[in-house]
């Protein structure tokens, strides 16, 4: 393709966007180049205006923007940080607009059915000492809390959170949902530290089935 048509086109799309726009984007990239994490302080308005060659007021509108979009936060007397959930905003996908929830559950749970018994497997090849150590302790919780009759959710998504993170691959952190039960736990933990791929896929196949006839006994 003719590089010179790709230029106009990054040219058109550019600037087509608000001049707020794209000094957000340029502060995204200085966040990005400047390699800065969750809780971060970025340079004051001043600062940033100097360091980016526009207006104060240019700056003002491109936070308002990323602070909108979760990405910085505002605390009063401070300053402007890097929001700790950064760029992630509560229900992105408007499921808190969706009538009929038990659909909407088994709808999940069908995507989950076909994402994390690959994620297990992924986890169950690159997992290290460490990770398996870390997912035990999490396991060892979540077994715990059920057998006490506390609630085990949010133990619960730490520990499939951090069978994602044992993939190495950044998407998946945001995207592994919640719910468990303690033997279905229990193997898939075991296939990981096993470095097994297969039983590891097999055991998240059958935890979620498990999940799926308690998600439908609960509907009825």
């Amino acid at each position: 393709m003719n590089s010179k048509f790709l230029d106009d086109v990054t040219h058109v799309k550019s600037s087509s966007k608000t001049l707020p726009e794209r000094v957000a984007d340029q502060i995204r990239q200085l966040i990005i180049d400047r390699h800065m994490e969750n809780g971060d302080q970025l340079p004051n308005e001043f600062e940033l205006a100097q360091q980016l060659n526009v207006s104060r007021g240019s700056v003002r509108e491109a936070v308002k923007l990323l602070v909108a979009r979760n990405v910085l936060e505002l605390r009063r007397g401070k300053g402007t940080f890097i929001a700790d959930n950064t760029g992630v905003v509560d229900d992105p996908f408007g499921f808190a607009y969706l009538e009929d929830e038990p659909r909407l559950a088994n709808e999940l749970m069908d995507i989950r059915r076909q994402l994390e018994p690959w994620i297990a497997a992924k986890a169950a090849e690159q997992a290290n000492d460490q990770d398996i150590a870390e997912l035990r302790v999490l396991q060892y919780k979540v077994e715990e809390l059920i057998q006490s009759g506390q609630d085990h959710l949010a133990a619960d998504q730490q520990l499939h959170i951090r069978i994602a993170d044992c993939t190495d691959n950044r998407v998946l952190h945001e995207l592994v949902p919640v719910q468990e039960t303690i033997d279905t736990h229990a193997a898939v933990v075991d296939a990981i530290a096993a470095h097994d791929p297969e039983a590891a896929r097999e055991a998240m196949q059958e935890h979620l089935k498990h999940n799926r006839l308690s998600l439908t006994g609960a509907s009825e």
